[in-house]
């Protein structure tokens, strides 16, 4: 698959988000304790461990492997609110202004007057850059970040986004997976013995 094709699967993603369902402090609490999807409900962290990829995410969040095949693979989550994280692995080493750019090409095909501004940030040892994007879409602001960063001897294309009003809610969450996905040395997988 050409990346701007998988690119225009990531796009197919990007809808509109409406309720609240995350707190800042959720994701604080997400790793070791049982975390809530809704202030009553109560839920815990899901191990998603396939095809060289674990990471932690929320239960009742929903999964998809689009791409397990193809390059690049990719892996979608979406919240019960409608918040999207998706990850595109390539399998060699991309460069990551130029895997940003041609994201930000596709979504600019889709969507007019993108506001964009760069964007660095570090998950646990792994530094990663990319683009925050604002854009309208059915009236509706949404907040988009999309980030590269190395995975081993693969590059990941990160993209997380959801309603403006819900973004700051979800971010953390969103942050969490991430820093999973980067630095399983610091996450192992779960001994079979507990």
């Amino acid at each position: 698959m050409s990346s701007d094709l998988g690119i225009s699967i990531l796009v197919s993603y990007l809808t509109p988000f409406r309720s609240r369902f995350f707190s800042r402090r959720l994701a604080a609490s997400m790793f070791g304790s049982p975390i809530c999807a809704h202030k009553q409900a109560n839920c815990m962290t899901v191990i998603y461990d396939k095809l060289g990829v674990r990471l932690f995410y929320a239960e009742g969040w929903k999964i998809t492997e689009d791409e397990v095949a193809a390059e690049p693979r990719t892996l979608s989550i979406e919240s019960p609110s409608g918040g999207i994280w998706e990850l595109m692995l390539y399998s060699n080493p991309r460069d990551s202004d130029e895997l940003v750019g041609e994201a930000l090409l596709v979504m600019s095909e889709e969507y007019e007057n993108l506001e964009t501004s760069p964007y660095t940030t570090e998950f646990g040892d792994v530094r990663a850059s990319g683009l925050e994007i604002y854009f309208y879409h059915l009236d509706l602001l949404v907040h988009c970040r999309i980030v590269a960063a190395p995975f081993g001897e693969q590059t990941a294309l990160l993209l997380w986004q959801a309603e403006d009003r819900d973004f700051d809610e979800l971010e953390p969450v969103f942050r969490a997976m991430a820093t999973t996905l980067l630095n399983p040395h610091k996450f192992p997988a779960p001994s079979s013995d507990s």
